[in-house]
């Protein structure tokens, strides 16, 4: 990229905003010359501030190289301007504009070379090249030249007067140029934008009032407070703070001190000239500290930028799953929790789709675990596409299943997504020998949805519907798409799946509208009390689900071997009907108990009571963990309410319908 693309100068025909710049350019050097000049020919040539080569060399870094000689050439006549204004005798109307100009291409070339675009003095290594370049080496070449030009002309200057001229454009260059650059750059306007207009304020005011405190009396020497307020501006403002704060302190001091004001009239003995110099060795030091300081600042700033975004990535990186892309179980379950309550607040409904690549494991065994990736990474681009607002999100929900949140999304809308992306899935025609007949890779879909303003619902409540929705699509044969819209008969569901539902279980109803109860939503995957204990411990997020019966008997479970399992059922039916316990370790009647101590070491503890219906106690569904947990939502025991409905019907062989 070039320079002027760098700086932003990409224009190639001249507008009326660069006739603009030009002249105001023009005007301000002009002025500068003339004043500077004038005010040196009246103090017997004494150098206070020299500005103009700053301000030129400024210009010239941030226009396009087309213009820059224009201003080369204003700037030289500008300076020659200035001599015949002034009075100096006419040879200086060559010997000042030549000496200047050689010290702004000098300057040039090297800030160039050593430091280029974009010009970012901010950083630490920038303002040592920085300050060796316009601090030392560019101002001293003019000193030289000046004294060797007055050697040929018979006029030899004092160590002083050379002195003075080297730090005046020693100054002019470290506060004119860092100044003129946050000007140009807009740097300076940002700084009195509205919201940090009287932050910007407070800190030039106390430095203005103390600098003028300080250099307005001769009676105190009070430099070491005019450093601190400094200090405090390029705290408060930064980097371009410390550069305007810099470039008023050095117009004040310098104007204070050539009028017999300032604590450098303390010093006796010494003519005008000194007393400059003492001022100007002030100001040197006070670039300095503003220059480091504000690096040091500046650099922190960006360490804490880097920090941040370096965070940003990790936590992105957190919310994704290597293998597809998709946003994972984690940044799932927080986007569940967001758009819920943010649906509840805004009275929407919301939308899950789960949906699980048919005969996945067949697919492996078949064709190998990298093909198995390869599936997964095809099905994953097409999910992808189904999230397209920002509120959506396509996720690996875990292994071969994955999830599409739709916030808001009604149940027509979701299921009418969830149909378009069964059928695309099937169009990417991947060969599936193994799932007979369609022979090509195909999925199928649960889709639930929740009304957070009419019911209490949380991630759990959503999960666990959508799950039913997607067992009993996986049962009515897969390759389809199952909501409480569009259940089909329980005649058409296969009976050699997983999980066969007995030839005396009745039929689940056919639910038809988003009104019915809860736990209706779950009959779908409830083909067994096997299924009972696995939706009990997805309600509750726990990896242990149990159905005991009262005869010591488990009659369903989920997460443990049966030897395991019965080992519990003796101490769950001794317990209360119904009871949580978020840490058995922290409730005086669990801590010893040989559920909490023995090999299994239960720390979490729930029990939800089968009643029959003349009240007597059939048994319970306990779910069951090893980490301590967390009292259960309103959704939660409303689910588990359900789910013990319908376990009821089960064991009872009533319709799943009059339990609910």
């Amino acid at each position: 990229m070039s320079e002027a693309a760098t700086l932003g100068e990409t224009r190639s025909v001249k507008g009326p905003r660069d006739v603009v710049d030009f002249v105001v350019v023009t005007a301000f050097v002009i002025l500068l010359a003339c004043f500077n000049l004038a005010v040196a020919s009246r103090l017997g040539k004494i150098g206070t501030i020299w500005p103009v080569n700053g301000m030129v060399l400024a210009v010239l870094l941030t226009v396009s190289p087309a213009r820059r000689p224009a201003y080369i050439i204003t700037a030289t006549l500008a300076i020659a301007l200035g001599v015949l204004v002034s009075g100096l005798s006419p040879i200086n109307c060559l010997r000042l504009p030549t000496i200047n100009l050689a010290e702004i291409l000098i300057t040039f070339s090297l800030v160039r070379r050593w430091i280029g675009p974009p010009y970012d003095l901010s950083h630490p290594k920038m303002i040592w090249r920085f300050s060796l370049i316009a601090g030392l080496f560019a101002p001293l070449l003019s000193s030289c030249l000046n004294a060797m030009i007055f050697e040929m002309m018979d006029e030899p200057q004092t160590l002083d007067r050379f002195t003075s001229i080297y730090f005046a454009h020693a100054l002019g260059m470290v506060s004119v140029l860092p100044f003129v650059l946050g000007l140009r750059r807009n740097q300076i306007a940002i700084m009195f934008g509205r919201e940090r207009l009287w932050r910007t304020l407070l800190a030039l005011g106390q430095l203005v009032a103390v600098d003028v405190l300080a250099f307005g009396q001769s009676t105190y020497p009070l430099l070491f407070v005019v450093s601190g307020s400094l200090v405090v501006v390029v705290v408060m403002l930064g980097f371009t703070g410390g550069v305007l704060g810099l470039f008023l302190l050095t117009v004040i001091s310098i104007s204070l001190t050539i009028t017999g004001h300032g604590p450098m009239d303390l010093i006796h003995n010494v003519d005008l000239v000194k007393r400059v110099v003492a001022t100007q060795l002030f100001l040197a030091v006070a670039a300095l500290q503003v220059l480091v300081l504000a690096a040091v600042l500046a650099e922190r700033d960006r360490a804490q930028q880097d920090l941040q975004r370096a965070t940003d990535r990790l936590a992105a990186l957190v919310g994704i799953d290597s293998l597809t892309g998709l946003a994972n179980r984690r940044k799932l379950d927080t986007a569940l929790e967001d758009e819920i309550r943010r649906a509840a607040r805004q009275r929407v409904p919301v939308s899950l789709l789960l949906l699980d690549v048919d005969h996945f494991k067949r697919y492996n065994d078949l064709y190998g675990h990298l093909a198995g990736d390869d599936c997964l990474r095809a099905v994953a681009a097409v999910v992808a596409r189904y999230a397209r607002r920002p509120s959506d999100l396509a996720a690996r929900y875990g292994g071969e299943e994955f999830a599409v949140l739709l916030a808001p999304s009604n149940t027509e809308n979701a299921v009418a997504r969830a149909e378009a992306l069964r059928a695309d899935i099937q169009a990417l025609a991947l060969p599936h020998a193994a799932h007979e007949p369609e022979g090509v890779v195909t999925v199928s879909i649960g889709v639930a949805n929740i009304r957070p303003a009419e019911v209490s619902a949380s991630p759990t409540t959503l999960v666990a519907m959508a799950d039913a929705w997607l067992y009993a699509a996986k049962r009515a044969g897969r390759n389809r798409v199952l909501s409480i819209i569009n259940a089909e008969p329980e005649s058409s569901v296969e009976t050699s799946g997983e999980s066969p539902c007995p030839p005396d279980v009745p039929e689940a109803p056919s639910p038809a509208s988003d009104a019915l109860a809860i736990n209706v939503g779950l009959a779908p995957a409830v083909r067994s009390l096997d299924d009972i204990a696995r939706l009990a411990s997805l309600v509750v997020g726990a990896p242990i689900g149990l159905v005991a019966m009262a005869d010591g008997q488990v009659a369903g479970q989920h997460g443990l071997q049966d030897a395991s399992a019965l080992e519990l059922c003796a101490t769950i039916l001794e317990e209360p009907p119904a009871v949580v316990v978020p840490d058995t370790l922290m409730d005086p009647r669990w801590r010893f108990d040989p559920l909490t101590t023995g090999p299994l070491a239960i720390r979490f503890y729930v029990s939800v009571p089968l009643t029959a219906p003349d009240g007597g106690r059939l048994g319970a569904i306990c779910i069951l963990d090893r980490q301590p947990g967390k009292p259960l939502h309103e959704d939660q025991q409303e689910l588990l309410n359900g789910l013990s409905q319908l376990a009821m019907s089960l064991v009872t062989r009533t319709p799943t319908a009059n339990a609910a």
